[in-house]
């Protein structure tokens, strides 16, 4: 953790040398010990993602946003916001760092209700 408290984040792309330390001057080792029970490393969530033009042309939904490597985008649709669940369309990606677009194909939601689908997209670490 930092001096406020939060959790360190460390930014590990490409090969990196962790090297941990002790605060203070250096004196005698066998009086000033550093005692670790255990360290973890785990990944840092993906960011929230900023749709980019958006938007509907005929049946096709499309949208870009900027990705994260390493992360997996689906695009999902509901016919209706009080559906229980999102239903996974045929467009997916994996982020690489740069722009990404992701286009709703499917009209069979179109076709069922006869108006545009209500799209998101849901991100996952791969």
């Amino acid at each position: 953790m930092d001096d406020l408290g939060n959790l360190k984040v460390l930014d590990w792309s490409g090969q990196e040398t962790f090297r941990l330390t002790m605060d203070g001057p250096q004196r005698d080792y066998t009086k000033d010990t550093l005692q670790i029970n255990y360290l973890m490393f785990v990944p840092a969530p993906p960011s929230a993602v900023t749709l980019i033009n958006p938007g509907r042309v005929g049946n096709l939904f499309s949208v870009s946003f900027n990705s994260e490597s390493a992360v997996a985008y689906t695009l999902q649709y509901k016919n209706s916001l009080s559906d229980a669940q999102w239903t996974d369309t045929p467009s997916s990606t994996v982020g690489n760092g740069g722009l990404k677009t992701l286009t709703d194909t499917s009209t069979e939601a179109y076709r069922s209700t006869g108006s545009p689908p209500i799209n998101t997209a849901r991100i996952e670490l791969d």
